[in-house]
Parts: structure tokens; C-alpha cells; sequence
């Protein structure tokens, strides 16, 4: 058509107006119009509400940095922003809300700390819940405040079937009552929504008011979960074994106060210290001197080896103090240190806590550990039938020399009943090995033997968590065959796993004693490293600090995982939900 229609029915128009498809239109254009005048409001909004939520993001991430490296959060934290401001991050300003809401106030820093260690706990609660059972271990301390601390770890099965130790919680009791301790188990159970009947062991230090038969805090929870197994700590039963053999011994007792002497003669003198270290550097044996501690069983070991290997250095240095201060402490160790009978000591504990003794192993080897003892009873150790080239090698420090009489009363009244006091305590404080003995049907090596006497054990023990002892001899029948075959390199912790995670369906009543093993505490050792956390947290400048704070900062440092693994955006969310607040973060 080369001349366009020119005509206009009216009537059409009117009826387009109201149609729908002029309605969409005319509100689309409505909108984008709307648009032009608003959007940059909007634009702002949305912008001013990313910039308040990156900066408390960078806020917590600086809270995190704090208490996960021991940091007092409480009078770094503002400082440590301002230190962030001045390196760039100048979004931290939004922090800044209106006249006194900077969110930096002691009560927003506790919130913070809170939320942070919300993250790390419930992975762990959680995992307890899922765990087909978990155990407690629990020591007690007196804090820097003279307030007595109950902590209080579990040692539980992730999804995976790995053995996890995690802290839990330290809280104030009023006394150390075995009533009041099962009351803050139970009370922290409840808490942590964890069910008492799920706990397989109890580990603890061993004293009286924790294992007592009949009033002890094991017995007062197996009241409610008698499949419960009470372990007293491997470490702590050792410590009390070697440290205790030496009782009614005078000599050893005499050696064990000597000890100590000589190391606090250098530790708490940086002259004598130094001169030790010069008089090291020539003989070419630079060995710091351990403190021994009678609870802390390792150490006795590092402190006689660590003496045996700088030996000729101490003598040496000690003479020196004697001779150009006229120092009489120095005068007298130096006395004790070059007699024969200190050096036949010494070499004998070396033997006694390592050599010929692993005590690392004890756990699964009380048996053969007894008998490596009565066997250097007739066969000294390597150390001990080193002893004259020791004093040889020492000789130009110390001319000892002993006649087969001293060594003779040497043998009598030092070695032999030292020996008899460790074997008859260890004999003492592991009573209840015989159940812990009974595992070792998961041990390949051991699969070729008859085991039904400890598949009857673990059967009338876990009578409620398995289907009988015919069916389990069913089960390890199959088991045994595995173990021959498949997984005879295997270790016993491997097989635990395995049979867990890959026979569960096929060996059901196996995979509950599978599990109850796994999760059995060896040792209270974590407890030990708990407690030296809370002393680094825990400071005389920082005494009257709340239990709340104290869990929530040791959550963080022992168990929080690495800051690029950490959900910051859900504590994000976790801290907006607490309280209304002037910070828009959502």
C-alpha cells in the first residue's frame, strides 16, 4: 500500500484502553518509570546493608583471629579494628550506628564469642547424638580464681566411624563430692541433650571419689547405665605405679628430692643456667633438665634421660658453682651426683621407664609389661650393663669405682625391691583388664585363637546391647575367616572401623561391640591439655571471668576449626537472630 490508511475508529481505541494487554503495558511503563525516580534510593539501600553486614563479617573474623590464638578479646578488640581501618578497610566504619551504638561494647564482644563457639559445639553435639555410643573423660583443678573446675571431654564415632576426642565443657562445682560431680554430668548431659544410656566409658584420674566401688562417681552413674565401663587413666595409673614404687625405699626417696633440687638450682637462676649451657656447648651435650612430676608419669622418663645425657656437664658445672661462688647446694649435689649409687639409679630408671619397658603400650600389654619387669630382675637393661663404661666415659669429671659388695647392697636394697614395688602395683591398679582384654578378638593377630571365653565376657557384659552368644559366634566365625585372609595387615583400630562401616548389616551384634570398644578411654591425657589451655585463658589479669566465657573461649581455641573453614555467614545470622538490632547484617 503506498498511501497509508488515515481513517481512526474512536470506538476502537476506547475499547483498546481497557483491554489487557494495554493494562500490562501501561504498568510496565509505570514501573520502569518508577524506576528512574526510586532506583538509586534502592540502590543504596541494598549497598549500605552489604557494607554493615561485610563489616561485622571482618568484625568477627577479628574476634576469631583473638580467641582462637588465646588473645584477650576484651581489650585488643577495638584496637585490633582500628589496626584493620588504618590498613584499608575502611567499610569497618559502618560498625558505627547513629550516637553510642559502635558494636564494640563489652556485651556485643561477649555475643561475638558466643556465636563463634555456638559453630564448633553443635558439630560436636551433634555428632555425639548421631555416635551409637561415646564415653566421658573428667578431671578436676583448682583455676588462678581458688575455684574448682570440672572439665569434661567426650570421645565419640563420626559418620565416618572415626574415633574423635573432643572438649565439651568446664564448669564451676562447689566441692569435689562425688554427689555434686554426678549432678554436673548429668546436668551438662541434659543440656547437651545426650542420652545417659549411649555412654559406654567413663575415664577419669582414678582417685577415690571418681572409681570408689560402691559411692565413686562411676558407680553412682552405672545406677543408670550398667553397661557403663569405669577406666581409670592409663597415664595416671603409670604415674602412681613408678612414682609410688619408690615408697618405703629410702634411697629412691632421697634420689627423687635430690632431683627436684637440681633442677630448680638452674631453673630459677638464668647464671647458673647460662654456665651450664657454656659448660654444654663444650662438652658438645646441650640437654635441658626435665622437671619430674609424680602425676605426670612421661616425665620421670625425660628427666633421667635427659640428666644420663648431659651428666658430665651438671658434674662439671655444679663443681664450678662450688668452687668460684662457694655455693653450698652446688657443693652438695655435686656430693650426691658422684657417688656409685647415684649412677646405678640413674642408669636403672633409665631401663625401668623406657628401654626395656614401653609403658606407651602398657594399655594392651599389662601382661607382658609385668614380665619384661621380672625378666630385668635376673637381666639387668642395656643402661644399667652399660654402667662401667658410663663411669669411664665420666671419669674425668667423676672417679667413681665400686667394689661386688656395693653393688651387691646396690642390687639388695635398691634395684630388686624397686623392681618388686613397680610389678606389685601394676599388678594393683589394673584390675580390670581382663574386660578391656576381652577386645582383643578384633586384634588379627590374635585370630587363630580360641576366643570364646572373651566372647562370652563381652556377651554378659553388653547383655542388653546385643542378641546372644550364639549369634555373635555366628558373626565372629565370619570375622575370623576375614581376619586370616583380607584383613590380617589390618590394625585393631582399622578392623574396629571396618567392621563398622562395612560388615554392619551382616555383623550386627560385632559392629555394637565394634563401636563400644572404639569409643573406651585410654587415658585422661586431653584433660591434662584442657586444663593447660584454661591457665593460658585464664589468667590472674583476667581472674573474674564467667564459666559461660571460659567454655565459650576454650570451644574456641581447642576446637574451632581454621579460620577458611569456618561459616562465618551462619554466625552472622546466628548473632542478628539474638536481639533487634541497628546493624542491618541480614
Amino acid at each position: 500500500m503506498d498511501v497509508p490508511c488515515t481513517t481512526i475508529i474512536k470506538h476502537s481505541l476506547v475499547r483498546h484502553e481497557t483491554s489487557q494487554g494495554h493494562t500490562e503495558a501501561k504498568a510496565r511503563f509505570d514501573s520502569a518509570k518508577a524506576a528512574e525516580r526510586t532506583g538509586g534510593i534502592a540502590q543504596a539501600m541494598k549497598k549500605q546493608v552489604n557494607l554493615e553486614r561485610s563489616a561485622f563479617l571482618a568484625a568477627l573474623r577479628a574476634m576469631y583471629w583473638l580467641t582462637t590464638n588465646e588473645i584477650p578479646h576484651t581489650t585488643n578488640f577495638s584496637s585490633l579494628l582500628d589496626m584493620m581501618r588504618g590498613l584499608g578497610l575502611s567499610y569497618l566504619s559502618h560498625l558505627n550506628k547513629a550516637g553510642n551504638a559502635h558494636y564494640t561494647s563489652e556485651e556485643i564482644m561477649q555475643e561475638m564469642v558466643q556465636v563463634l563457639s555456638d559453630e564448633p559445639r553443635q558439630h560436636i553435639f551433634n555428632s555425639m547424638r548421631k555416635s551409637r555410643y561415646f564415653s566421658l573423660l573428667i578431671d578436676e583443678t583448682t583455676d588462678i580464681a581458688v575455684a574448682k573446675q570440672l572439665i569434661i571431654y567426650g570421645r565419640y564415632l563420626t559418620e565416618t566411624h572415626e574415633v574423635r576426642t573432643s572438649f565439651l565443657a568446664i564448669q564451676d562445682i562447689a566441692d569435689g563430692q562425688a554427689i555434686t560431680i554426678v549432678a554436673a554430668i548429668k546436668a551438662f548431659l541434659s543440656s547437651a541433650d545426650l542420652d545417659i544410656n549411649k555412654m559406654a566409658g567413663f575415664g577419669s584420674d582414678g582417685a577415690a571419689v571418681m572409681v570408689g566401688r560402691r559411692n565413686g562417681v562411676a558407680a553412682k552413674l552405672r545406677g543408670d547405665n550398667q553397661k557403663l565401663v569405669n577406666i581409670h587413666c592409663i597415664a595416671h595409673r603409670l604415674a602412681l605405679a613408678s612414682a609410688q614404687a619408690a615408697d618405703g625405699i629410702t634411697y629412691l626417696m632421697k634420689f627423687k628430692d635430690l632431683i627436684g633440687q637440681l633442677y630448680r638450682f638452674y631453673e630459677f637462676s638464668p647464671v647458673r643456667t647460662a654456665g651450664l649451657k657454656n659448660i654444654q656447648d663444650v662438652l658438645n651435650s646441650r640437654v635441658k633438665l626435665v622437671q619430674a612430676k609424680d602425676v605426670r608419669w612421661l616425665s620421670h622418663n625425660q628427666a633421667v634421660i635427659a640428666l644420663k645425657r648431659t651428666y658430665a656437664a651438671v658434674v662439671t658445672s655444679l663443681e664450678h658453682e662450688a668452687t668460684e661462688r662457694n655455693e653450698a647446694t652446688a657443693r652438695g649435689l655435686a656430693t650426691f651426683l658422684t657417688t656409685f649409687q647415684f649412677t646405678a639409679t640413674l642408669l636403672m630408671l633409665c631401663d625401668c621407664f623406657r628401654t626395656e619397658v614401653d609403658f606407651t603400650h602398657i594399655d594392651a600389654n599389662v601382661t607382658a609389661t609385668i614380665e619384661a619387669l621380672r625378666t630385668l630382675k635376673s637381666t639387668p637393661g642395656s643402661n644399667f650393663r652399660d654402667l662401667d663404661q658410663f663411669l669411664k666415659d665420666s671419669s674425668t669429671v667423676a672417679n667413681i669405682r665400686y667394689s661386688h659388695a656395693q653393688m651387691d647392697q646396690f642390687m639388695k636394697s635398691i634395684y630388686l625391691p624397686f623392681l618388686d614395688n613397680i610389678i606389685k602395683n601394676l599388678q594393683e591398679r589394673f584390675p580390670d583388664v581382663m574386660l578391656l582384654s576381652a577386645f582383643n578378638i578384633f586384634n588379627p593377630i590374635e585370630a587363630d585363637m580360641d576366643q570364646q571365653h572373651n566372647l562370652q565376657l563381652l556377651c554378659e557384659h553388653y547383655t542388653t546391647e546385643v542378641a546372644g552368644l550364639e549369634e555373635v559366634k555366628k558373626e565372629y566365625s565370619m570375622l575370623t575367616t576375614l581376619l586370616e585372609s583380607q584383613y590380617n595387615a589390618l590394625t585393631t583400630t582399622q578392623v574396629l572401623q571396618t567392621v563398622q562401616k562395612v560388615h554392619g548389616d551382616t555383623m550386627p551384634n560385632l559392629a555394637k561391640l565394634a563401636a563400644a570398644m572404639a569409643v573406651l578411654p585410654v587415658s585422661t591425657a586431653d584433660c591434662e591439655r584442657g586444663f593447660s589451655s584454661m591457665k593460658r585463658v585464664k589468667t590472674s589479669l583476667r581472674n573474674r571471668m564467667k564459666e559461660s566465657t571460659l567454655n565459650n573461649l576454650l570451644m574456641i581455641s581447642m576446637e574451632g576449626p581454621p579460620a577458611e573453614e569456618f561459616n562465618f555467614h551462619a554466625a552472622c545470622d546466628s548473632w542478628a537472630g539474638m536481639a533487634r538490632r541497628r546493624l542491618n547484617v541480614i
